[in-house]
This record gives structure tokens, C-alpha cells and sequence, in this order.
């Protein structure tokens, strides 16, 4: 008979597909014998500035008509934020969709930062020697996540294509989760890559250890995110901003909410000509690169599961009070 349930809910990140068609069950048996708190990670929509709020083509969830998937998201997401005390989503934009595309009490939502863990030295030795040993004599452009469509990691790739000749030392590693999350996506950058012959210039790690990912971060000479719009964070982020590495992104909400033009190089969405040339940019101007690093140290203490925990600590205590 806990005083309060909290979820940490994402569709198919976080369990099984059946497990979050269950979901709002779960919250429905809940509601009438305590409250709920639940942060949604991933709202799939995103605001286009001519047409308004849509929600994103996530194909990968499962293989039904987009019409019908988007009814069923929507109903679904609405639902599961009428049904929970108090929802906490990662960003403001994702407050902004919440309240204007799926018409949630604005006074219901809490906007929470990320963080990650401040522990960036491989406590694996054999770990860390052996990605040290995989690159060895290589310069290494990363792009880190989820491999997902909403990424924009083809972009990256026609980028890196672009100016391979004037790179020679350099390859583009494509690290963390792939398999089982967006196949058909993965297999669509695969066949770039081989139309282009760079199979031994743009390498996927696969899913690694948090000692293989603080290596790669800490030995690779910049770091993309190229991603799509969408309303949400990047956990990811948060890995480029603690080892300060200079980042190349897109303009978009998720990075505009956290970054300046101080602390990172901006391109526009789907443009690989402006990520080549921001990529050379940095290459050939380590001031730049090192004014970069310097001004995103400036927020690398910000961001910190201790702060976010306090804020959480506050949000319960704040729904604990209301049930009096």
C-alpha cells in the first residue's frame, strides 16, 4: 500500500509492446487506491512550424497502417496522462505538445531535466583497451544513441561521405543500441554505406558497455547528433556534454533547450552539406573546437542525478500533500 507509484514509461524502450498496451490498465487498478506519477519519455510528436503538431512515422512499433497507428498513439498517450496524478516530461516542447496536441491539464505536467551519472573514467581496463586497440591510429567522428529513423543518422553518413578524401585518418562510429529496435532503419543505412563504399570508414558498435562508450567518447574528435524534430531529450546529449566534447546538432528543441551557439554547431534538419562543412570547421579550426569544449564545461555540473532526485523528492511530496 504504497503512498505513491511512480513509471518511468517509454513505448518498447521500457518493456515489451504488450507489456505498455497494458499500461493504462495498470494505471486504471491504481487510481482508486493511491497516486500515480509517471515520465513519459517519448511523446512521437513533433511541431512543424507551418502545420502545427503531428505525430512522428514511428513504423518500427508495430506493422499497422500509419493512419491507424497514429489514432492509437494518440489515444493511447492521452489516456495514460488522464489516468496518472501528475505526468513529467523532459522538455518544455514536450509540455507545449502534451497540452496543445493531446489537450492535458497544464497544471498535471512537470518539466524535469535529464542527467547522467558523472562517473566518465572505464573502471574495465580490458574494456577500454580494447576499444583503444579496435581505433588505434584512427580519429573517431561519433554519432551515439538509439539507432532510430528519428535520429537522421543518413545524414550523417552522406556527410561523412562527402569529405572522407579530406579525412583520410578519420571514421565515423555509429555506437550504442541497434538490432531489435529499428532493423529496417539500420538495413536502410547499411545500403548507403555500401553504395558508397564506406564500409571500413562508418563502423556500428552495436549495444556496448558504459566502459566501451566513456572510452569512445573520451578519444573521439566530435560528436553528431543530426536528429529530426521531435518534442522529447536526448539521454544521449548528456554524454558529449560530460566528457566536453565540441557537438555538431540540429536545430531543434531538444538541443536549443539545453545548448547556445556558444556551445555547439548548429545545422538545419537534414542537410548533410551543412554537417560536412560544419564537421571540416572543426577540423580545421581547433580553436574552435577547444572555445567549444570549453563553453559546454561551463553547464557539465548542471545536469546531475543528485538535482534531479531533489526535484523529484519534491514532486511527490508536493502530490503526497495533495491526497490530505
Amino acid at each position: 500500500k504504497p503512498d505513491i507509484v511512480f513509471f518511468n514509461f517509454e513505448i518498447k524502450i521500457f518493456g515489451s509492446l504488450k507489456a505498455a498496451i497494458r499500461f493504462p490498465l495498470l494505471l486504471l487498478l491504481l487510481r482508486s487506491k493511491t497516486k500515480t506519477v509517471v515520465t513519459i519519455h517519448q511523446i512521437l510528436i513533433n511541431k512543424n512550424k507551418k502545420e502545427g503538431w503531428d505525430l512522428l512515422e514511428e513504423k518500427s512499433l508495430v506493422n499497422i497502417p500509419s493512419f491507424l497507428l497514429k489514432i492509437i498513439i494518440k489515444l493511447f498517450i492521452k489516456v495514460n496522462c488522464n489516468l496518472a496524478s501528475k505526468v513529467i516530461v523532459l522538455s518544455p516542447s514536450a509540455k507545449q505538445g502534451l497540452v496543445e496536441f493531446f489537450h492535458i491539464q497544464e497544471e498535471k505536467i512537470i518539466v524535469s531535466n535529464l542527467a547522467m551519472d558523472y562517473k566518465i573514467i572505464p573502471e574495465n581496463k580490458e574494456e577500454e583497451n580494447d576499444v583503444l586497440q579496435e581505433f588505434q591510429g584512427k580519429k573517431i567522428i561519433l554519432c551515439f544513441g538509439l539507432v532510430a529513423s528519428r535520429k537522421g543518422l543518413e545524414y550523417a553518413i552522406l556527410a561523412f561521405n562527402q569529405i572522407k578524401d579530406k579525412l583520410p585518418d578519420h571514421v565515423l562510429v555509429i555506437a550504442g543500441i541497434n538490432g531489435g529496435i529499428n532493423q529496417d532503419y539500420k538495413n536502410k543505412l547499411m545500403e548507403i554505406i555500401n553504395e558508397h563504399n564506406l564500409k571500413n570508414r562508418v563502423i556500428f558498435t552495436g549495444k556496448i558497455s558504459h566502459d566501451k562508450v566513456n572510452t569512445l567518447f573520451r578519444i573521439s574528435d566530435m560528436v553528431i547528433y543530426p536528429y529530426l524534430p521531435y518534442s522529447g531529450a536526448s539521454y544521449a546529449l548528456f554524454h558529449a556534454i560530460h566528457h566536453k566534447k565540441p557537438i555538431i546538432v540540429t536545430e531543434i528543441d531538444v538541443f536549443t533547450d539545453i545548448l547556445t551557439k556558444e556551445m555547439a554547431l548548429f545545422v538545419n534538419v537534414k542537410n548533410s552539406h551543412e554537417i560536412s562543412n560544419a564537421i571540416l570547421k572543426l577540423y580545421e579550426n581547433p580553436n574552435i573546437k577547444n572555445e567549444l569544449s570549453h563553453n559546454i564545461s561551463k553547464i557539465s555540473n548542471k545536469y546531475s542525478w543528485y538535482d534531479v532526485a531533489q526535484q523529484h523528492m519534491k514532486i511527490f511530496q508536493s502530490v503526497n500533500d495533495e491526497k490530505k
